[in-house]
């Protein structure tokens, strides 16, 4: 054994880190062991100058704990393996070896490497060459209401959405059908002027009410719809939010569109037609030019009682006026506001004459279902209001 490698080798071990320091460690190593020792602690040895190499940003390779049982039969008790790694920039920290990720050596890794590849070669080994360093992901922001655990849920055959689950296509498929259904805007209003006419627009709502409908009926079915409401949310355990609004759309009835009339304060009514997705704005916008003009700064406003003066941003579906509703006109400063010269001339006579047919809902899981041309054609055949021009006792407009 050659003892003035040795302890030049032993000496080294507070000397600064370089190529020339891994080269005694290395010798040192093989002069003090068999070759099957060495051989098995260089395999260990360029394995971890691999890691580095290849993941220069993982911390998790740059830190070799003594604990390690592996490391401590291989490295740590191996005279000149952990010199190696104190040549190459590893530092002591507490009972571990750091290479800090600002080292100034990192340059000595690919040489000490080929130190290593010497030495394998010597011994017969193979050794794979050094991969390219990986470039680290960039981080992505922190997103504190992104759920970090992986979704179980099943997912839609065919889905190329890994992320989307069976219930969230559902529920996209209902929202596209109720978009389907429901139109941004109406083009045919059936506009309709109603005159008071000494009372008749009271007689056609007493004539319209459904005959022979039993209230305590209605009552006990109200009552054993909300027993089976409860019923449900106690034995439905938690769900999710996506399940509820799946569950709420799938029992939802959608209106095409909504009947409004807009009563003013002499009595007379315009009726027409809106689609549930247009604004209080949109119904405003319809009157403004058929009303007398406003004194001063006074504008138009919608109430609903006991609600008054109706955001005008709200659509009339937010607001619940479906699928027919009854609305007060009224002015911002208080003031009657009336219908013009040309309005008045074109009012019904006989409000009977002038009931349109009463929105009719769809339900979207009937659709799903494939019932959407039964719907459509039900909805094209809708009835017409008979000679005493019934219809539904719940409709309380007039």
């Amino acid at each position: 054994m050659n003892m003035d490698v040795e302890g030049s080798a032993e000496n080294a071990t507070a000397a600064e880190p370089s190529i020339d320091r891994c080269y005694k460690a290395l010798q040192l190593l093989r002069n003090s062991h068999f070759d099957a020792d060495s051989s098995s602690t260089i395999t260990i040895l360029l394995k971890l100058i691999r890691n580095v190499v290849a993941h220069p940003h993982r911390e998790d390779r740059r830190r070799l704990r003594r604990a390690n049982a592996k490391l401590q039969q291989e490295i740590f008790t191996r005279r000149g393996a952990e010199d190696f790694l104190l040549g190459v920039g590893f530092q002591a920290q507490a009972d571990d070896l750091v290479l800090p990720l600002d080292s100034p050596y990192e340059a000595l890794l690919r040489p000490a490497y080929a130190l290593l590849t010497a030495e394998a070669n010597d011994l017969h080994l193979e050794v794979p060459p050094l991969a390219e360093p990986v470039e680290a992901a960039p981080a992505a922001p922190f997103d504190p209401y992104k759920a970090l655990s992986t979704s179980l849920v099943p997912r839609p055959k065919g889905s190329g959405d890994p992320a989307r689950s069976v219930t969230s296509t559902r529920l996209a498929e209902l929202e596209a059908k109720r978009e389907a259904i429901v139109p941004a805007k109406l083009e045919d209003r059936e506009l309709v002027i109603i005159a008071p006419g000494g009372g008749t627009v009271q007689q056609a709502e007493e004539e319209t009410q459904d005959a022979g409908r039993d209230e305590n009926a209605v009552v006990m079915g109200a009552i054993r719809n909300q027993l089976a409401k409860s019923s449900r949310a106690a034995n439905s355990g938690l769900t999710t939010r996506a399940v509820r609004e799946v569950r709420r759309l799938s029992q939802k009835k959608v209106y095409a569109h909504t009947l409004l009339r807009l009563v003013f304060p002499d009595r007379y009514i315009v009726q027409a037609k809106f689609s549930p997705r247009e604004t209080i704005a949109d119904v405003i916008e319809l009157i403004q030019g058929m009303v007398e003009p406003l004194d001063g700064d006074a504008t138009l406003v919608l109430s609903d009682p006991p609600r008054r003066g109706l955001p005008t941003t709200d659509t009339l579906e937010a607001l619940r006026l479906l699928p027919a509703a009854r609305l007060i006109v009224g002015t911002s400063t208080g003031t009657p506001v009336r219908l013009s010269e040309n309005a008045h001339s074109e009012a019904a006579a006989d409000s009977r004459s002038s009931l349109t047919a009463y929105p009719e809902g769809r339900s979207l899981a009937g659709d799903a279902k494939g019932g959407t041309r039964a719907h459509e054609s039900k909805q094209e055949g809708s009835r017409k209001p008979s000679a005493s021009g019934k219809k539904p006792k719940w409709l309380k407009i007039g």
